[in-house]
């Protein structure tokens, strides 16, 4: 996974350098009369519709992931700190000590040189996450319903795969795709929500670089802004485009991630612990996980992750 991180990277500064790019090619074309060919300023409005949707995803992800806490989380109780201001506050309630004494177990069995912060969700769902950036950062959150409802081998599978995540970093990972992905693949949802936006989005830098030449004394014509609009068509379509060829990737990291952290969660544990979790996700919140799965769907189904852990099975497990 560091030559992914690596690769994840150096993709995010291609995609930064990209919208510079973008920018400069069209305020310059409309704003300083620099000249462009026809397809390089094409190009440039593609890439600059998408990569400005993408920077305001980016800036999303960076101020959701990298804050210490999560206690300004609507629907979230912390139960636990290694912080001891921050436990004053905390709220274990009736069964935090429960999770609180298995996420001390399953942390010191996997390794983790810091506790993480544990956080209790009051989303319906039965589930689990974990997050953080770093060992001082790492968090754990559990869905009060699975933490009511879960037995304690079935607790135990769900708060050992959380913490696989934090033994590889999975969170870093996920936030360097959510950057680098996440972005452009929503950008078909959103201009398929509102086309307003995306033309407001295109009309940007043409209304900067106006302005600019218009207060350097020239003039705009029209048939600059219709060779501008020629090209909105192509603008629409680009991002479709852009989500077959990245979106595929992207998910299958997502899908192999879990395999791997059931698989370690399952050496912390055992397989069949790894199985009663996932058995109980199943029966509380059935609506989890799907039935069938396409190429850009970022969770396995159901049945491909308890083939996966049945796999892992030997006699002597």
């Amino acid at each position: 996974m560091f030559l992914l991180r690596v690769f994840l990277v150096v993709f995010i500064f291609v995609l930064a350098g990209l919208t510079l790019w973008a920018w400069w090619v069209v305020v310059g074309r409309y704003g300083y009369d620099i000249s462009h060919g026809g397809w390089t300023i094409l190009v440039a409005l593609m890439v600059l519709v998408c990569m400005t949707l993408w920077v305001l995803s980016a800036i999303r992800t960076f101020r959701t992931n990298l804050r210490a806490d999560l206690q300004a989380e609507e629907g979230l109780r912390l139960v636990f700190s290694p912080e001891p201001e921050e436990m004053r506050a905390a709220d274990p309630g009736p069964n935090g000590y429960r999770l609180i004494g298995l996420v001390r177990e399953l942390t010191d069995i996997a390794g983790l040189t810091d506790l993480p912060r544990v956080y209790v969700s009051d989303v319906g769902a039965a589930y689990g996450s974990a997050g953080g950036i770093s060992s001082r950062r790492y968090f754990v959150t559990i869905s009060a319903s699975a933490l009511t409802q879960f037995d304690d081998q079935e607790l135990r599978g769900l708060v050992a795969h959380e913490i696989a995540h934090l033994t590889q970093c999975d969170s870093l990972t996920l936030i360097l795709i959510g950057v680098a992905f996440d972005g452009i693949l929503k950008i078909p949802g959103v201009l398929a929500k509102s086309v307003k936006y995306m033309l407001a989005v295109m009309a940007i830098p043409l209304v900067i670089g106006g302005a600019v030449k218009l207060y350097v004394g020239g003039t705009v014509g029209r048939s600059e802004l219709a060779e501008a609009g020629l090209f909105y068509g192509a603008v629409l379509i680009t991002p479709w485009i852009l989500t077959m060829i990245l979106g595929w990737p992207a998910a299958a990291v997502h899908r192999a991630i879990e395999y791997r952290a059931d698989a370690i969660a399952a050496e912390l544990t055992s397989s069949q612990t790894i199985l009663a979790s996932l058995r109980a996700i199943k029966r509380i919140s059935p609506d989890e996980f799907s039935d069938e799965r396409s190429a850009y769907d970022t969770v396995p189904t159901y049945r491909e992750l308890t083939e996966a852990l049945e796999a892992l099975e030997s006699p002597g497990r």
